[in-house]
């Protein structure tokens, strides 16, 4: 006795409550599968919390944050509460298609070298009423190998390579999808079992997030090539201040306009950070891009980045870690 469901379904719900009975009722639908459905209410301001409450249900557990802690620390929260050896990703308003966990389930089982898999997934603009077919591609630079909401992973393959990054406000999945990536093979189901609902307000139909989600993953694939040519982490390991640091180091090697190489050296990265932003976007290199990102977030968030919770900056140090750890020398 005392074991848990084979699968957890997690979502991450702020403010959604359009579709919200028809996106829960995707997942609570499902067959074939042992599973539980945990909801995190990200401390929603509208009628959202009322009608997951109305949504009584066995397998639901809905928690409610205290304070609004944006999508990524939610996920985090969510994965922590999961009992199932698996766990499948729902996105908030978006539809699992029937079947959808049985044929992950089936293809996780049946394939014990993959660490997670994803379905095909339709785009259903919600706007427009346009539908487009996805399938998972292969991730090169900036390009995501899944969406996020059709993804089932391995819950120990999850904890083995450190989760969601709650450094990555933006694009936390595709940092998860190639670290898993690098633990194991990431598989598909070309069959499509995911809708992906697009909302008016949602990411992918805001330009500043837009521009957010690919500095973040910008940041990721430099994590990502850090990790190969020296077996560390640039992220894991330090909090934004000394990620900076260890940024800045690496990129007195990157072409640089004269200036700003100067105050990086002096570790001026306030006025580096200004210099910085008089410089086309387009003209910056992937690494530039995300050291700039990290910059600007410590220092002169622009006017979409202050939803960042500034605990979001100031994750306490691991131990045997200095909160204030530098890379290469001293910053005062």
């Amino acid at each position: 006795g005392g074991e848990g469901p084979r699968v957890s379904v997690i979502s991450g719900w702020y403010n959604r409550t359009e579709d919200l009975e028809a996106s829960v009722r995707s997942i609570l639908d499902q067959g074939d599968v042992d599973f539980e459905y945990i909801i995190v209410d990200d401390c929603s301001t509208d009628d959202t919390t009322q009608q997951l409450a109305a949504m009584d249900h066995p397998r639901l557990r809905v928690i409610r944050n205290g304070v609004n802690i944006g999508f990524t620390r939610s996920m985090i929260r969510a994965v922590s509460e999961a009992r199932g050896e698996y766990i499948a990703v729902h996105d908030a308003g978006d539809i699992s298609l029937p079947g959808r966990l049985a044929a992950q389930v089936a293809f996780l089982d049946e394939n014990p070298g993959h660490v997670a898999v994803g379905t095909g997934c339709e785009n259903h603009d919600l706007t427009t009423g346009a539908r487009e077919v996805l399938r998972p591609a292969p991730m090169a630079t900036g390009n995501n190998i899944y969406s996020h909401g059709e993804v089932m992973f391995r819950r120990a393959d999850y904890d083995a390579v450190g989760g969601y990054r709650p450094l990555f406000y933006y694009s936390q999945d595709s940092d998860l999808w190639r670290r898993l990536g690098e633990r194991g093979r990431l598989g598909r189901i070309d069959e499509v079992l995911y809708e992906r609902r697009i909302f008016e307000d949602g990411v992918h139909s805001n330009r500043p997030v837009e521009v957010m989600q690919s500095i973040f993953s910008n940041l990721g694939a430099w994590a990502a090539f850090e990790r190969r040519a020296t077996g560390t982490d640039p992220v894991s390991r330090r909090n934004a201040r000394a990620l900076l640091e260890l940024m800045g180091t690496r990129l007195l090697r990157a072409r640089l306009t004269y200036p700003v190489k100067m105050l990086v050296k002096a570790r001026q990265f306030r006025t580096a950070a200004d210099a910085l932003h008089r410089v086309p976007v387009g003209l910056m290199t992937g690494k530039l891009l995300a050291f700039y990102t990290v910059m600007r977030m410590v220092y002169s968030p622009p006017p979409y980045v202050q939803l960042l919770p500034v605990s979001v900056m100031e994750d306490p140090a691991p131990q045997g870690l200095p909160a204030a750890a530098t890379v290469g020398g001293d910053s005062g």
